[in-house]
């Protein structure tokens, strides 16, 4: 399914919201919490500003739509997270963030859910 890259940061950032600051405790949490509220308001600004640039417009093969094959791009990061167990982000100001492929699926679910304007 193809969406707009808009679509993927809104749904990253649901994801975010829903799963990750929850676990959050003490200045982490606060931090976490601000940091997502700016990106929610920026998010139309963000997508397009990354996809811009060169190298990731063609490791998302975003197409002249700016629209990403989603299911791709999740099955991407799962085989990426099966192979070391989990895949780790470090997020500035945040710490570390594993995600294993059950978490990649609920990130497509949330990614899909508005791409259908759900």
């Amino acid at each position: 399914m193809r969406v707009k890259i808009g679509d993927v940061g809104a749904g990253v950032l649901s994801y975010a919201k829903e799963h990750i600051l929850p676990a959050m405790q003490g200045p982490q949490l606060w931090v976490g919490g601000v940091i997502l509220a700016a990106c929610d308001s920026k998010i139309d600004q963000i997508m397009p500003a990354l996809v811009g640039q060169p190298m990731v417009k063609v490791l998302l093969d975003v197409d002249d739509k700016d629209t990403v094959d989603i299911d791709k791009l999740i099955e991407l990061c799962k085989k990426s997270s099966a192979q070391n167990g989990k895949l780790r982000l470090n997020l500035p100001l945040v710490g570390a963030v594993s995600l294993n492929e059950d978490d990649f699926d609920v990130i497509g679910e949330c990614v899909k859910e508005i791409a259908k304007g759900a």
